[in-house]
């Protein structure tokens, strides 16, 4: 018995600036339950625009990845995208703390980040290498 039923898929390239097309197939299909898989940098685009077509509000549910929530960088989005944003859930992995966690941790941050791009001092320790990790590890 399948209690969920997708009533419409949309997406779009990252960094596009007009998702109208997009948004409107969204309002058109009646969906309240959206699922949203970006970065915290797309998220204000987004969630401006669904509100100029009416897709934010209590009647609505945004769902979004721990890319897009978890950012330290999320909180510096514009005030109004945030004020949106209210009521916008988040899912978040938990990772115990280990030796074998520490030990990528620690080579995740010394990598070189021109050989790998998003990886090295400073970079933030996303999702995907965590994923993988806990696919080889588990």
């Amino acid at each position: 018995h399948n209690d969920i039923n997708v009533v419409t898929y949309q997406q779009f390239l990252e960094g596009e600036e007009n998702i109208d097309l997009e948004l409107n197939e969204i309002a058109k299909a009646g969906t309240r339950v959206i699922l949203c898989f970006v970065r915290y940098f797309t998220w204000d685009t987004i969630v401006l625009a669904a509100a100029e077509h009416g897709l934010v509000g209590e009647q609505y549910v945004w769902i979004g990845t721990s890319v897009l929530v978890n950012s330290e960088l999320f909180s510096t989005l514009p005030d109004e995208a945030l004020e949106l944003s209210r009521g916008l859930l988040g899912m978040s992995e938990f990772y115990p703390d280990s030796e074998k966690y520490q030990n990528l941790l620690k080579r995740w941050l010394e990598l070189d980040p021109l050989e790998y791009p998003g990886a090295g001092p400073g970079s933030h320790f996303t999702a995907f290498p965590r994923l993988g990790y806990d696919g080889f590890i588990a």
